[in-house]
């Protein structure tokens, strides 16, 4: 996975700027993340969208679904 993504370095106004590439999934892909409440640190999963420049959390299921199909196609659903 990690030799699909590419890094390039640009110079703007002075300064580095870093650009990383990585191409989209073929499937969809759930994160495991860690969440502190109160010092106590639990782990759940959490499917992340990109739109446009920001990234954002789906935690409704049947928001979730309506984004996979159209992304990925109804067939994905079953997988």
């Amino acid at each position: 996975m990690a030799s699909s993504v590419s890094v390039q370095v640009h110079t703007l106004d002075g300064a580095d700027l870093c650009r990383v590439h990585v191409p989209p999934s073929r499937f969809p892909v759930e994160a495991t993340v860690a969440v502190d409440k109160g010092g106590q640190v639990t782990r759940r999963t959490a499917f992340y969208v990109r739109i446009g420049n920001g990234t954002r959390e789906i935690t409704d299921l049947a928001e979730r679904q309506r984004y996979v199909a159209s992304r990925w196609g109804a067939a994905i659903q079953a997988a």
